[in-house]
């Protein structure tokens, strides 16, 4: 997937196929309309992707990721839900700043991700809960 794809766009909702297996920079960057986002099959998600997406409430990504790039998930202020796999191997220590207040992200309980989460949000001056599910 290509920069700025959705950016600007009037879409509310996307369901990205099991074959895609990288988002590259900022595909999702000030997409304003974008309300809900479920990723299948990617690996790598790159810097800026869901960023400045001001009506985004929830967003789901797929078992087989493994990094969440730099400020990938970031000023989103209307979103409540981010579902994160197991196998996250790294998260950019800016992800999920100027977030909705009341965040929750659900990680698989136990999981080196739960572990790669609570650090990340160590500093963040909003109320985040991690949700072991």
């Amino acid at each position: 997937m290509n920069r700025y794809l959705f950016s600007n766009e009037v879409v509310e909702e996307i369901i990205l196929p099991e074959s895609l297996k990288i988002i590259e920079d900022q595909a999702f960057y000030g997409a304003t309309a974008l309300r809900k986002l479920e990723i299948n099959g990617i690996e790598t998600m790159g810097d800026y992707c869901i960023y400045e997406c001001p009506k985004i409430k929830e967003v789901r990504l797929p078992e087989g990721l493994k990094e969440l790039g730099e400020r990938s998930i970031e000023n989103c202020e209307s979103l409540t839900d981010i579902y994160l796999p197991s196998t996250l191997e790294t998260i950019d220590e800016y992800n999920f700043d100027l977030c909705a207040d009341g965040l929750k992200i659900h990680v698989p309980a136990g999981s080196n991700t739960e572990t790669l989460v609570r650090k990340v949000i160590e500093n963040l001056e909003y109320n985040v809960e991690v949700v072991p599910e």
